[in-house]
């Protein structure tokens, strides 16, 4: 009898030793025996265990994890907290919700989820579509990505403030949600988390968060509020783009509001913007068509590319600390009325102020240098320009098509304008061009039919292809000496790819270059240049010194300018000198129109081989002569020649 218990205890040992258990005493007729209860379930970690209508699978860890839930029909789901080993007696936790357990069962409408849940993994629920209600989550700390997407029935769910991290689309795609809250406890948000939730209108994030994920409230045109934190610090991009929000207020402890947060909101009217923030980003506001007015904080040195494109804005003041303003920012904004830039500022970048037609005036600060390509484009309410001194930049079609700009100056140098500048600026009637131009460029001032007059730098020296055609008001063109390049169809043609000539312009000039284009495409005579007054020495009277400085010319010895050209043929010759001889005597018995030839009709002059570099051409003489020993040949014998 007392060998079969003594047996029985040692079997009873061995087992619970094998089991790794603790230490347990029971009695035995001889002696106590020291044994070890379970603590391991008889699960293998490998494998799948159907219990009830749930798989199950033990994790070595210690707890128990949801597989999936094979009955189809069932329309009321509740999640146990624990699961109990039948071979051992141990109970685990139920703490996470497998990945794709419960996708696509159209036919559950209601489910209790125990606090035991910390994780709910991956499409858990996506495409429950009959999901009308989710109870309990008071522990889940892991809400994975699509966890809920797609669920188009689920009317509310409360997140527990446990909840560290959403994962990205966890609720998108839930057309009936209608409000939601993010607890503050929350460190991580994906992207799309409730994106497309068509009938969403209300969403609160709790103190306590920092951030908001991109694409959050995407595509949901119902949404009319969103309630911020004062801890919040940023809001990622596209948050809250395609959205019904009809008013914003970004708490000033967030720096920053990426890519077009807001964009396309067009039933936006009221923003106040965080002065935290240094940056308007690229297209946060674009498209906001409502958005009639925006209050921009000092804190702000950028206004980014697109930020307000096509919104609905009608005035604007850009504060005082903006030095750019990005390409496209304002583009379309056809309802602006009027701008007001700070001294700050000193880039306006391409096509910023793009096909806003009703912009009636515009006063740039004196420190701008840089109008972009097409910044003002189509900006037909414009009446005038003033263009600051400090301008260095002015980019291609930077006012190009303005047909209401009547009026325009420049008050500083700059040395090129972009090509197509003040193209088609139909209205254009005065134009003062900047000092030190040196280039008309390629349709500068094309199709501007209303500009009758044009006063060209006489730094230039080159008039570009197009630059002048078109202008049907520029009777007289006279263009400075110093041109020595004009591209095709430069000046005296109509519009069009390939314009006619227009008969009613005359081109002047003293420039070689330009006579032999007025000769060659404009079937004119040689152009006569206006004649000079004889004052070569610009002292204010024509006298002897004019008229040795034109001998010592005539020599190869000295210069002359286009006032020694007195009968106004292009050339500075003898019959020049001998007309500045007549002034300096007899100042009052000049008639330029009498006395432009001689009365010698055999005598002509000799053709030269080069231009002197004033750009006018000097008469030969005997070189080696001195001046003193050259006879000035006068029309008047009566008239007593002056040497030097």
């Amino acid at each position: 009898m007392n060998k079969h218990r003594i047996a029985a205890g040692a079997l009873a040992l061995a087992m619970a030793l094998c089991a790794g258990a603790p230490a347990v005493e029971f009695a035995a007729p001889d002696a106590s025996i020291t044994a070890y209860a379970a603590t391991k379930p008889s699960w293998d970690v490998h494998k799948y265990y159907q219990l009830g209508e749930f798989t199950y699978q033990y994790v070595q860890s210690g707890y128990m994890q949801i597989i999936s839930m094979d009955d189809d029909t069932i329309e009321d789901v509740v999640i146990p907290a624990e699961i109990t080993d039948e071979k051992t007696g141990l109970t685990f936790p139920v703490q996470t919700i497998y990945a794709q357990c419960f996708e696509g069962k159209t036919n559950v409408k209601h489910v209790t989820i125990p606090d035991s849940v910390t994780k709910i993994g991956p499409n858990a629920f996506n495409g429950c579509t009959g999901l009308e209600e989710v109870s309990g989550m008071g522990g889940v700390v892991y809400l994975n990505n699509s966890a809920f997407c797609m669920c188009t029935s689920l009317k509310s769910i409360t997140l527990p403030d446990t909840l560290t991290n959403i994962g990205e689309s966890a609720f998108s795609n839930c057309y009936s949600l209608t409000e939601l809250t993010i607890p503050g406890s929350v460190t991580y948000m994906g992207a799309n988390v409730a994106s497309a939730c068509k009938t969403l209108k209300k969403i609160t994030f709790s103190e306590g968060l920092v951030n908001v994920g991109s694409y959050f409230a995407y595509l949901c045109p119902e949404l009319e509020s969103v309630s911020f934190p004062s801890t919040l610090k940023s809001i990622g991009a596209s948050a809250f783009s395609y959205s019904g929000l009809l008013s914003v207020e970004i708490p000033d402890n967030v720096t920053r509001v990426d890519n077009d947060a807001f964009n396309n909101c067009k039933r936006l009217t009221t923003v106040k913007l965080s002065k935290g923030m240094s940056i308007i980003n690229m297209s946060t506001f674009a498209e906001c068509s409502a958005l009639e007015s925006i209050e921009i904080p000092e804190t702000i040195s950028t206004i980014g590319n697109n930020s307000f494109s096509f919104s609905g804005l009608k005035t604007l003041t850009v504060p005082e600390g903006v030095t750019r303003i990005g390409e496209n920012a304002f583009y379309g904004c056809s309802d602006l009325t009027s701008v007001s830039f700070p001294e700050s500022l000193n880039t306006i970048a391409a096509y910023a102020f793009f096909d806003c037609d009703g912009l009636t005036e515009v006063t740039f600060p004196s420190k701008l240098t840089t109008i972009g390509n097409y910044a003002f484009y189509g900006c037909s309410g414009l009446k005038s320009l003033m263009l600051p001194e400090s301008l260095t930049t002015l980019g291609a079609f930077s006012f190009c098509g303005d047909d209401g700009l009547e009026n325009v100056t420049f008050n500083g140098e700059m040395q090129n304008l972009g090509i197509w500048a003040f193209a088609d600026c139909k209205s254009l009637q005065t134009i003062t061009l900047p000092s030190g131009l040196t280039n008309l460029s390629n349709h500068l001032l094309y199709n501007c039919q209303s500009l009758e007059s044009l006063d060209v730098p006489e730094t230039v020296t080159k008039v570009d292809q197009y630059a002048l055609a078109g202008c049907s008001s520029l009777k007289n063109v006279e263009l400075p000496a110093g041109v020595t390049e004009l591209g095709i169809y430069a000046v005296g043609y109509g519009e069009g790819a390939n314009p006619e000539v227009n008969p009613e312009i005359t081109v002047t000039s003293d420039s070689p270059a330009v006579q032999a284009y007025v000769a060659e495409n404009l079937g004119q005579s040689q152009p006569q240049a206006k004649p000079g007054s004889g004052d070569v020495d610009g002292d204010g009277a024509v006298s002897v010194k004019d008229v040795i400085a034109v001998q010592k010319y005539l020599i190869g010895a000295g210069t002359a300018n286009k006032e020694a050209d007195v009968n106004g043929d292009g050339t500075v010759d003898i019959f020049d000198l001998a007309l500045i001889k007549n002034k300096a005597i007899s100042p009052l018995a000049y008639d330029p129109v009498e006395d432009v030839q001689p009365t010698d009709s055999t005598a002509e002059t000799e053709p030269v081989s080069e231009t002197n570099a004033t750009g006018l051409t000097p008469q030969p003489t005997e070189a080696n002569d001195p001046v003193e020993n050259q006879p000035i040949v006068i029309d008047d014998p009566t008239e007593v020649p002056v040497e030097a």
